[in-house]
């Protein structure tokens, strides 16, 4: 969801941890995309080399992709995704994947709710999810929190990976704005790497 948005739009400087891992950035391809005339209904599906961006296409087959948001009240959107396609120029099993992605999102006045899990398999199967909370404290100041929980391979019992994510934002304008991050991550090593 986060990527489909220019980031002065963004609440936090970087792309959550579950969807800069799981899903697969911008890429080459055509998209047909459009939205029923009272915005309940937002839709797209599109056909992409499935290399990734700045790549050559590498192999004959393409991804298909395919975007569903349903708003039942303008407030709250539920959506549906999914990306399909063969990576190897072999055309062999191992190189097909396929990804699912589930979200819900609630927006009210000062307020912005938004949750998404995000299903791939390869190789081997990854899944994770994450929860966002953002709020205006004031018309120029923004307070948010996100907490992402990644598996990077379910077969390994020992891999996971949480980033809880804190943020003030300040708006010169609105185009212009000051943002600060705190990630405190967490991960089943030893190893210490918390970013400010």
């Amino acid at each position: 969801e986060a990527q489909l948005f220019p980031t002065p739009d963004q609440e936090f400087i970087d792309f959550s941890l579950v969807a800069t891992t799981l899903t697969y950035d911008r890429d080459i391809g055509v998209q047909l995309r459009g939205e029923l005339p009272n915005k309940k209904l937002l839709y797209g599906v599109g056909i992409f080399n499935g290399t990734g961006k700045n790549l050559a296409d590498n192999n004959k087959p393409k991804d298909l992709i395919g975007r569903v948001v349903v708003s039942p009240l303008p407030e709250l959107s539920f959506g549906l995704a999914y990306q399909g396609g063969d990576q190897s120029p072999n055309s062999t099993a191992e190189a097909y994947r396929t990804a699912y992605d589930v979200l819900i999102k609630y927006e009210y006045a000062k307020l912005k709710i938004q949750a998404e899990y995000i299903y791939r398999r390869q190789t081997q199967p990854s899944d994770g999810w994450y929860l966002l909370a953002a709020a205006y404290l004031s018309p120029k100041l923004q307070g948010a929190g996100r907490y992402d929980w990644l598996e990077p391979d379910r077969a390994v019992a020992s891999d996971q990976q949480t980033v809880l994510s804190t943020g003030i934002n300040y708006f010169i304008d609105s185009n212009i704005k000051f943002m600060a991050n705190y990630l405190i991550r967490g991960e089943e090593t030893e190893i210490s790497n918390n970013e400010f």
